[in-house]
């Protein structure tokens, strides 16, 4: 049976918190709010999760860098060609935030008591990743497979380097930040 969301937010502790918004028929951060859903899917905890795990990257210090209205700040080289705007990344950093991003996420999910094959969720990453962002080539190897086991590789280091408390931790601090701003915006009343 799959985990409900409110169950999700409550497990985590943060279902009450003042600077959480979330929109089920969302998808992704937007206006200070997290989605819920994917392109064509149904809202689930793992993509409510991811976008929580975006802002526990980030952490709390980096808010004001890093959430607007439009959503998450995310940075990456482009070039003006013809009138627009290209992404050309020179390096994988896009790729290793994403990996990160996928590394808090395991531990949100199992600290709210989530179950799911953590294996298969870095798997999944890698071959989405490998696949779709813009700096796939800035990946190290030189087959599909061996980009895909350098990300695997890279997920569990990052998994590995933070405690489920500091994930926790750094969203707590980033919903903080959210409520403060949210105060500042008058869209918060205590």
């Amino acid at each position: 049976m799959k985990m409900h969301i409110n169950t999700f937010l409550a497990n985590l502790g943060i279902a009450a918190h003042p600077g959480l918004r979330v929109a089920s028929d969302q998808e992704g951060y937007r206006n200070y709010t997290f989605g819920c859903r994917v392109v064509y899917g149904k809202p689930a905890v793992k993509h409510l999760a991811h976008e929580l795990a975006h802002a526990a990257q980030f952490g709390p210090r980096y808010f004001r860098y890093r959430a607007f209205d439009y959503g998450f700040n995310f940075r990456l080289r482009k070039v003006y060609i013809l009138g627009q705007y290209y992404a050309e990344p020179r390096t994988a950093q896009a790729t290793r935030r994403e990996l990160e991003t996928f590394a808090y996420q395991a531990h949100l999910m199992e600290l709210a008591g989530v179950k799911f094959c953590r294996d298969t969720l870095f798997r999944h990453a890698a071959g989405v990743l490998t696949r779709f962002m813009a700096d796939w080539h800035c990946v190290p190897g030189k087959s599909d497979v061996e980009r895909r086991a350098w990300c695997v590789e890279q997920v569990n280091a990052y998994y590995a380097r933070r405690k489920p408390e500091t994930v926790l931790r750094r969203l707590t601090g980033w919903l903080d930040e959210t409520e403060k701003y949210l105060a500042e915006q008058g869209e918060y009343q205590q």
